[in-house]
């Protein structure tokens, strides 16, 4: 009796597709990281959160996912490294970091908090570092590749 297609199968047929779809909306995923900032910026806080002594960790992490995910869409998936592309992706999230700073001043119950910009920035920063490490680890392989040049066919 054959029990059919397992889950596992279909399950790892799914996730197959899942780099295909995070490049087919990379930009859009990137503005809804931006947007989601914003929005969890927006939370007014009348009690201390829980979270006080967790404070920066949770900005470095944050703007790290967010800058993972800007940094994606800036190099279009990896396809085209350009070294432009993390500047690019590095301006942004500290521009990004400021301005979520400054737009908090007006959250009741909020403040701007240079610390948490400084956190923020490095967050982001690193995702902008591991992003050229693995561009650099990538030109070194193409560049040992074509020197290599094809395999060659013995007689």
């Amino acid at each position: 009796m054959n029990p059919g297609p397992s889950s596992d199968s279909a399950d790892a047929s799914f996730l197959a597709g899942v780099p295909a779809l995070i490049h087919r909306y990379r930009y859009g995923l990137a503005a809804l990281s931006v947007v989601g900032i914003f929005a969890l910026s927006s939370v007014p806080f009348h009690d201390p959160p829980r979270f006080r002594g967790w404070d920066k960790q949770l900005h470095v992490v944050e703007f790290f996912l967010v800058g993972l995910v800007i940094l994606n869409g800036m190099t279009a998936g990896f396809r085209r490294r350009s070294w432009l592309s993390l500047g690019g992706a590095w301006a942004i999230l500290i521009v990004l970091s400021i301005l979520n700073e400054v737009y908090q001043r007006w959250i009741p119950g909020r403040s701007g908090d240079w610390n948490d910009m400084l956190a923020s920035s490095l967050g982001g920063s690193v995702a902008v570092l591991l992003g050229a490490i693995v561009m650099a680890i990538g030109a070194l392989r193409s560049r040992r590749s074509s020197r290599e040049g094809p395999p060659s066919i013995p007689p």
